[in-house]
Parts: structure tokens; sequence; C-alpha cells
């Protein structure tokens, strides 16, 4: 029985003297040792340390930590509109002691004092933007914070590793009144478009009946020269026809007078069978 509570006492004060001569560090963090409000020295490996008795272990995790808005961040554009900004920022922490001297061990008060220098650096990068272009370039927003943001957060110990705008939104005041003012601008722009297409259009319309007006204009001019030509080259084979044989001419001559004369339904002559004009008809009469 003695035995046992001799082992029971050496169990506890060995207990005892380990918890007081040992501080066990996780790899997931830092221990910070601190003697009477001194620090001491940071252990970084992780296991079994041996500490000062009555030392203060302070624990400081060296994960990524994300920091996210709980609530939308209501901010002022450069075109002067409300908007309601959703993002998140993941950070680290590179020195253990510097961030246990500036913010403690507070998470609480991490949050506070990062994600006031957030919203600051959000702020002026959102008043230099008119929304359209926020809107449309979060992703550029996102890079020009965290660039600003980083330098500002070093001196508590962390490193900044990521800042992303999640989600921009309305307040819900002026969301139709937005969509009314977007609604008159593609309106207007629209119409613009209208009649600019309507100006080309005209401008279209009349180069087209001018280029009409040349080529039917150059068609008449070369076809009147074509006829122009043909004639003259008819007339030249007539007369070579005729300056051939005189008395086929002269027959020719006579037929396209007949033609004249008795296709018009409205002339009446009187001749005598003798004359000269009647001696192609009469050349072709039946004999008896």
């Amino acid at each position: 029985m003695k035995q046992l509570v001799l082992i029971a006492v050496i169990l506890v004060v060995g207990w005892i003297l380990v918890d007081v001569f040992t501080v066990a560090v996780d790899h997931r963090e830092w221990a910070v040792i601190s003697f009477f409000g001194k620090i001491q020295r940071v252990i970084e490996e992780p296991g079994l340390a041996f500490v000062i008795p009555f030392s203060t272990v302070n624990k400081v995790s060296n994960q990524l930590k994300e920091y996210a808005t709980n609530q939308p961040s209501e901010t002022v554009t450069g075109d002067k509109k409300n908007i309601l900004v959703s993002y998140f920022a993941r950070y680290r922490v590179r020195s253990p002691v510097t961030y246990l001297q500036t913010i403690g061990q507070s998470d609480q008060r991490a949050e506070t004092a990062l994600g006031n220098v957030f919203y600051s650096e959000l702020k002026t990068e959102v008043s230099k933007h008119a929304l359209e272009e926020i809107v449309a370039g979060r992703d550029l927003l996102s890079r020009a914070v965290l660039a600003r943001a980083a330098p500002l957060v070093a001196p508590f110990g962390v490193e900044l590793k990521d800042f992303r705008i999640k989600r921009t939104d309305l307040p819900n005041n002026v969301i139709e009144s937005v969509y009314q003012r977007m609604r008159a601008e593609r309106a207007q722009m629209a119409q613009t478009y209208r009649s600019e297409g309507e100006r080309e259009k005209v401008t279209l319309q009349a180069d087209a009946d001018r280029r009409e007006r040349e080529i039917l204009s150059e068609a008449e001019r070369k076809k009147k020269e074509l006829l122009g030509g043909a004639d003259a080259e008819a007339l030249r084979t007539l007369q070579e026809a005729y300056g051939a044989d005189q008395e086929f001419a002269l027959f020719l001559r006579t037929l396209d007078v007949y033609r004249a004369t008795f296709l018009s339904g409205g002339s009446r002559l009187v001749l005598s069978t003798g004359s000269d004009f009647l001696r192609y008809l009469n050349s072709s009469a039946p004999t008896k």
C-alpha cells in the first residue's frame, strides 16, 4: 500500500515538474516565452521544450487565417453612388513577437485592427472608380487593395496573402433609380445608333443612286455609239451595194416608195398606166 502511495506521489510530482519546466508546442503554432513581462525567446519547432519555471507562455498560430465581413460594408464610388461590398482576406502571422506586442492574444482585437485597415483602403480605391468600372473590374480593384493594405498590416507582424471582393450590391433605396438611369442611357444610345444608321443609309442610297445614273448614262452613251456605228456600217454596205448595181438600187428605192404609199391607207393616186412610178408593178403583172 505504501509503495502505491509512493508511486502516486512520484507521478504527481513528476507531472508538476514537467508542467513547470516544459512546454508542448504544436506544429501549427509558435510559443513565445516571457518571464516577468520580458520576452525571452520564441519556440518554433514542435515538441517539448524546457522553460524557466513560472514563465508565461503565449501561443500564436502560424496557420493561414481568413478574415471575412459578416455584413457588407457600405462605401461611395467615384461617381457618388452608394455601394455595398462584401470581401475577405487571408493572412499569416510572420512575427509572433510583433503580433503579441501590437495586437495581443485576442482574435477579436486582431480582426478589428486588420478590418479597419482593409475597410479604409477599400474605401480609398472604390472612391477612385465609377460604379460600372467596379462591377466589371472587381479583380483589378482587389489587387489594388491588396497592394495598398499589405504594407499597412506588416507592422502588426502580419503578412497579407490575399484580398478578394466577393460581391458588390446597391442599397435597396437606390437600385430602382440606377436601373431607370441605365434604361434611359441605353435608350439614348439606341436612338443614337438608329440615327447614325439612318444617316448612313441615306448616304449609301444617294451614292448608289449616283452610281446607277452614271452606269446608265455610260450604257446609253455606248448604246448610241454602237447604234451609230451600226447605222454607218449599214449605210456603207448599202452604198456599196447600190454602187455595184444601179438598177437594183433603183428597184429597192421604188419598193420603199411603194411600201410608204400603199401601206399608209390614206393615200389615193390617179396615174396613167404608162407612168414610170408603175413601171415595176406593170412588169410584174401576168401577161395574157
